[in-house]
């Protein structure tokens, strides 16, 4: 099955309102209106596509430690994730211990 195929089945169960996600008709209208709204504005298409390297970037640490993008990428790539996605897997084990933000960078690879 195609990855939009799938994506449709998907969507079309979450907006059903049924089991298991039981969502309510005004949550699922605001959320097509949002929707709606962000590729009416053109937004949308500003976005990032698969592949395409993201603007660089320098933040802080909750110690005040500087971090930037450049120095990050020159260890290995980096993923954007976020909470979920970070306790996934071995992230999981380390995010024990480190983290979770460290724990995204670590995991993939810088």
């Amino acid at each position: 099955m195609a990855l939009q195929d799938k994506l449709d089945a998907f969507t079309a169960e979450l907006v059903s309102g049924g089991p298991p996600y039981n969502i309510p008709s005004f949550v699922i209208d605001t959320f097509r209106k949002g929707t709606a709204e962000l590729i009416a504005s053109g937004q949308a298409s500003l976005a990032l596509k698969a592949g395409q390297q993201a603007p660089g970037f320098t933040l802080k640490d909750s110690e005040g430690a500087t971090f930037s993008s450049d120095r990050l990428l020159s260890r290995g790539p980096l993923r954007r994730c976020d909470g979920r996605s970070c306790q996934q897997g071995r992230a999981a084990e380390k995010s024990r211990k480190l983290d979770h933000r460290t724990t995204c960078v670590e995991s993939a690879g810088a």
